[in-house]
């Protein structure tokens, strides 16, 4: 993408393969999601291609993973805060009365 903004770059004759990487960043669909971010962080990348098997099989962008791992924070949030309920606590203190 940066090629394009160099002196000299003429759109009409450029070939795409003269202009892309040749060394493709990936993860493998199995990597936990801090290994996910440490890519993308660590490179300075925006998007992560994802492999199986040898195979691309996807591409996840940086905002992907961000909002996975939002909705996994606040739904543990959730079930926390539940279980902290003064209701929580009342049915813990009958069930513990029973006993």
């Amino acid at each position: 993408m940066f090629q394009v903004l160099g002196e000299g770059f003429d759109a009409r004759n450029a070939r795409l393969r003269d202009n892309m990487s040749d060394h493709l960043i990936s993860a493998n669909v199995n990597d936990p999601v801090y290994k996910l971010y440490d890519k993308f962080l660590g490179r300075r990348i925006r998007h992560l291609l994802i492999e199986e098997g040898g195979d691309y099989i996807g591409l996840l962008s940086v905002g992907d993973v961000m909002k996975a791992s939002l909705q996994e924070m606040h739904e543990e949030l959730a079930e926390l805060n539940n279980m902290v309920s003064l209701e929580y606590y009342e049915n813990w203190k009958e069930i513990q009365s029973q006993r």
